[in-house]
């Protein structure tokens, strides 16, 4: 539910190259895709945590549409974890600030002991 999401601990943002999709659109290129391949790799080392996927948007432009840009990319990266095999209780896609970066960024988090 989102209040356990709520109560989850974050331990560290994830290194991840830059997810790069079309302009203006969520469409991974095979690029990303690659790089998501490489990312469920490292999923399958920390079976423990859970993945915060926040996708991040231009301050530049339509500050409504750029939000939900930033929503549609966090979830593209989400389904595309999810169609190789990520557990979907284990990841959850939100739109972030509007940062003026146009990038998703993978924050690990933990239950509270």
């Amino acid at each position: 539910t989102a209040a356990q999401w709520d109560t989850l601990i974050p331990v560290g943002t994830l290194s991840v190259p830059p997810l790069v999709f079309g302009p203006g659109t969520a469409r991974l290129t095979d690029q990303s895709q690659s790089t998501l391949d490489e990312l469920i790799e490292q999923l399958k080392s920390w079976p423990q945590y859970y993945l915060l996927i926040r996708g991040n948007a231009s301050t530049k432009g339509n500050v409504e549409a750029n939000k939900k840009l930033a929503s549609d990319r966090a979830t593209a990266a989400l389904e595309y974890l999810k169609s190789r095999g990520v557990d979907t209780n284990r990841m959850r896609a939100v739109a972030g600030d509007l940062t003026g970066e146009t990038s998703v960024q993978f924050v690990f988090g933990q239950t509270p002991f």
